[in-house]
């Protein structure tokens, strides 16, 4: 940081070998230099974003979920796979699955290893939200699909990294830190996409301008 700027802190939520100690919304939040912080969570992949985002509902805290656009091509996809609103759960959760294991395979064998994680992403965000908001069928998923990124108020902003570029809030944290790089920049040995994977990891830890948060989602409580 700039010599001038005011002393920033980080924090580890639930640190790698304390499996017991998890963290709560109440913990982040009570990170806020002063009560009207602005808190934003961001993370490699949408779809422990959208997991986090019904957790949190769930507990009283409102969310605003960064690019609406991405909704609408999980609610196309969705009617894609199950155009029927009355498929049940079991069934959309099958179809998604199944797309996902042949739309990995195509692109592997296309030589295309660089769209299995967005593949892998939005298989992610749809079982995210079929799981965290208990969805009972298809229709009901693109319901709760369509008011999650409809909401533009809220105490918590959740972003991908890739869509909080130029942007900064008092306190972030950084969700999942072990995703970046990605699994499929690792298996490539792309150097270039290496680097692309520690510029994102700059870009998230460069949004904060006072606290910096690293936690994982399978902590939270």
């Amino acid at each position: 940081a700039w010599h001038t700027n005011a002393d920033g802190r980080y924090v580890r939520l639930a640190p790698f070998g304390q499996p017991e100690r998890a963290w709560t919304a109440a913990e982040l939040m009570g990170l806020r230099p002063v009560p009207v912080a602005s808190v934003a969570v961001l993370c490699r992949n949408n779809g422990p974003l959208l997991s986090l985002a019904f957790k949190l509902i769930r507990q009283g805290i409102g969310v605003v979920v960064l690019g609406r656009e991405i909704g609408k091509g999980l609610i196309v996809l969705s009617k894609k796979l199950c155009p029927e609103d009355g498929a049940p759960a079991d069934q959309v959760r099958g179809k998604v699955l199944e797309w996902q294991e042949s739309e990995i395979s195509t692109a592997m064998a296309n030589d295309k290893p660089e769209r299995v994680a967005g593949i892998t992403d939005r298989a992610e965000c749809l079982l995210a939200v079929l799981e965290s908001a208990e969805a009972r069928d298809a229709g009901q998923l693109r319901q709760l699909l369509t008011q999650l990124f409809a909401r533009d108020h809220g105490q918590v902003t959740l972003s991908s990294i890739h869509k909080a570029k130029g942007l900064e809030w008092d306190v972030v944290l950084h969700l999942d830190p072990w995703r970046i790089p990605s699994k499929w920049a690792k298996a490539s040995g792309d150097e270039r996409a290496l680097e692309q994977e520690l510029n994102l990891k700059y870009v998230a830890e460069t949004r904060c301008k006072h606290t910096l948060v690293a936690a994982d989602l399978e902590y939270f409580v």
